[in-house]
């Protein structure tokens, strides 16, 4: 096995499992992300910067921690509707 790169997407409250196909322009944009990784995979390439750039969410600095306090909001929602009583729970550092 040979290591050829890989694609680093944290938008998992973006997607809230939903399927690619039903997330219309951000699916479209993963989709298209992964095809170009998968072209350079079965070439036996190394996986282009190009796939990661089209994966990437383009967003002003200003927005990125007003964003990031919001999705962490919406997992700690639906961590506590699944019956996590200490959302907050720092179980690494014990």
């Amino acid at each position: 096995m040979k290591w050829l790169g890989g694609l680093a997407f944290g938008g998992g409250s973006i997607l809230n499992g939903a399927a690619l196909e039903d997330l219309g322009k951000k699916g479209r944009k993963i989709t298209s992300a992964f095809k170009l990784a998968l072209e350079d995979v079965f070439g036996d390439k190394k996986i282009c910067s190009k796939a990661q750039e089209v994966l990437e969410i383009k967003m002003p600095k200003v927005f990125l921690r007003p964003v990031a306090i919001y999705l962490n909001h919406l997992i700690k929602k639906t961590a506590r509707q699944y019956g996590v009583k200490d959302v907050g729970r720092r179980v690494y550092l014990e």
